[in-house]
């Protein structure tokens, strides 16, 4: 497990993700807390166009990070398309792992 891995499940034990694409666009009230969203390398290109809409639309940083099955199992759940980090902290951290790998 990488220390990106690390992060996300420690951000999902904290209770500060929103996880599944429906579950993240629906969530329309928390765009302001929305600090980072993470998308499966493995989703289709028409699920991708439309988070990146979503994604541009409300200008939210973006890493494609994991597989569908690797971000359902960082979190415990099932496979997700997406993530989306809602603590500063936790995106920063995140974020910065992200460039330096």
């Amino acid at each position: 497990m990488t220390k990106i891995d690390s992060m996300i499940s420690l951000a999902a034990k904290s209770g500060k993700i929103i996880s599944g694409t429906s579950q993240v666009i629906a969530e329309s009230n928390k765009i302001k807390k929305m600090r980072l969203i993470i998308i499966a390398t493995d989703i289709e290109e028409s699920t991708k166009k439309a988070i990146k809409a979503f994604i541009d639309k409300n200008h939210i940083p973006f890493i494609e990070y994991g597989t569908k099955y690797d971000l359902g199992h960082y979190i415990g759940k099932s496979e997700r398309s997406m993530i989306a980090i809602l603590d500063e902290n936790f995106a920063r951290e995140i974020l910065k792992l992200n460039e330096r790998s």
